[in-house]
């Protein structure tokens, strides 16, 4: 008999909508490839649990139950991790991984299709990756899941220790870490699905999808300024984040405030030693490409382009070096 938790999904499956319809937008501007995928990862996730609608509103069938495994079990977090995939680490790499991964994944989608089944197994109102006759494609699983935690949960904690460690971006770190919080949350309900629970992977599929969508705005421009705050998905609630939390806000000296990569060069820049290569100009002059006059020679006319440096008012760049 069905309960109010096994209508959960239907939820879901709305969320999933709104929530792939605004990356399909975001990818049809950009084209960046991390967008597709994160698109299609929430396309796939929402099928999963639109499967799981179906089977609460209409009953279950052996094909519903392997089309819900392929969409749920298999494509359910894999298509996120290729979007992290692409966006923190080289396109090389990226491109070989996809290729020897979605070989694995197509093969053990097709597994599932020609598994016989164990009809003994097959529930009314809710799947179970029990029907599948061949036992041990579902030991195929495992390796898919570590895939996907290791790209897409690993992959959202090293970019929040990076954003908040060495760029400041304290709102980016807190919505790479509600990421990657919502990333876990259908990994827990997942395994305890195995277990016979289906219903906690309803809980945390619902749960961590509205987690995954605020991380998504806080990280996104309109979520990052100072002020804006974002909107809860499916809500009217709006969060506003804390000026200690947002770098625009921070007082000089702080924790965050700036880019620690640039911030020393622009104070030497503001305020220049006299005899320094910044002291008479807002920009450093380059190094003078006349090995003659030493390596830490301070850039002035030089014969080799006849470059002269940059007056108060009327700052230009030097030509780059040949």
């Amino acid at each position: 008999m069905p309960t109010a938790v096994h209508y959960l999904p239907i939820l879901t499956t709305i969320l999933s909508i709104l929530f792939a319809a605004s990356l399909y937008r975001r990818w049809s501007r950009k084209r960046s490839p991390h967008l597709w995928w994160w698109a299609v990862g929430i396309t796939t996730y929402g099928l999963g649990t639109a499967l799981e609608s179906a089977i609460t509103l209409g009953g279950n069938s052996v094909g519903l139950t392997k089309s819900w495994y392929i969409a749920g079990a298999l494509l359910g977090g894999y298509p996120l991790a290729q979007g992290s995939l692409y966006l923190s680490w080289s396109r090389p790499l990226a491109n070989r991984l996809t290729a020897i991964s979605l070989t694995f994944v197509v093969i053990a989608a097709a597994l599932v299709v020609f598994s016989p089944v164990n009809y003994a197994a097959l529930e009314p109102h809710r799947p179970s990756g029990a029907v599948l006759g061949w036992w041990w494609v579902r030991l195929l699983t495992p390796f898919i899941n570590t895939y996907a935690v290791f790209f897409l949960i690993g992959g959202a904690i090293m970019s929040a220790w990076r954003h908040y460690k060495y760029r400041g971006h304290s709102y980016r770190a807190a919505g790479n870490a509600l990421i990657a919080i919502g990333a876990i949350m259908p990994g827990i309900g997942g395994s305890m699905a195995k277990a016979g629970v289906v219903e906690a992977l309803y809980v945390g599929e619902c749960v961590g999808l509205m987690v995954i969508w605020m991380g998504d705005r806080v990280c996104s421009k309109e979520g990052g300024r100072p002020g804006s705050g974002f909107r809860v998905p499916g809500s009217r609630f709006r969060v506003h984040w804390p000026p200690s939390l947002v770098p625009w806000k921070r007082e000089p000296g702080e924790r965050g405030t700036g880019n620690p990569r640039t911030r020393n060069r622009n104070l030497r820049t503001l305020n220049p030693e006299p005899g320094t290569r910044d002291a008479g100009s807002p920009r450093p002059y380059r190094r003078n490409p006349d090995p003659e006059r030493g390596p830490d020679c301070v850039c002035t006319a030089g014969p080799a382009t006849g470059w002269e440096p940059p007056g108060p008012r009327t700052a230009r760049r030097a030509p780059p070096l040949r």
